[in-house]
């Protein structure tokens, strides 16, 4: 089953995590909408994952089974996420996330599929909703062309990111996604301030 189904719900979907993130504060770095799962990388601040995805899943399957007539559980299974905790991790994640609709045959070029936020990385375009500066920080010159290059495997370009590690409960840097009918990973248990899924 698709969890959007129309332009408006992605709209939606990004409306319900500016209205979660204005009231369990959280930081949003990449991410992508599919047609039947969701890729989230954010930076938690005071809120457990859980109770952001909690808000976040529950508030959009409310709009969507209001629209739709829809009764049933639109997310039937949970959520995973994955501790991030170096540079070199973080920018990978941001590019597994954007190279997902390629991957799946839906594009040839990530920065044509409307749903993520890979063209606002590699345009210089702001989205409200969206912080590029850990990203973009690890490249000191024309970083918009150096992701870009990084994340579509272009030779020539050069990762200049320091071996710094990110810890602790509070600023916990994670990769969160959903998937209908699940897809071998480990679930999450929706309690633990750190990762504890692979996606």
């Amino acid at each position: 089953m698709a969890i959007f189904r129309e332009e408006e719900d992605y709209e939606m979907f990004l409306l319900m995590v500016k209205k979660t993130m204005e009231c369990l504060p959280f930081t949003l770095h990449s991410y992508c909408m599919m047609t039947n799962h969701i890729h989230l990388q954010i930076t938690t601040m005071d809120s457990e994952i859980w109770k952001i995805m909690k808000r976040l899943l529950s508030s959009y399957a409310r709009n969507f089974n209001n629209k739709y007539g829809y009764s049933g559980h639109l997310f039937d299974s949970r959520y995973t996420s994955c501790l991030i905790e170096d540079a070199i991790y973080f920018l990978e994640v941001s590019r597994y996330i954007h190279l997902n609709p390629v991957r799946a045959g839906m594009v040839r070029e990530p920065v044509t599929y409307p749903y993520s936020s890979y063209a606002y990385y590699v345009s210089g375009k702001e989205h409200p909703l969206l912080d590029k500066s850990r990203v973009l920080g690890n490249f000191r010159t024309e970083q918009e062309e150096k992701y870009r290059m990084f994340v579509e495997c272009i030779d020539g370009f050069e990762i200049e990111v320091e071996a710094t590690t990110i810890r602790g409960q509070q600023q916990m840097i994670s990769i969160i996604g959903y998937r209908i009918g699940g897809s071998g990973c480990q679930r999450s248990r929706g309690t633990d301030a750190g990762g504890i899924g692979i996606l």
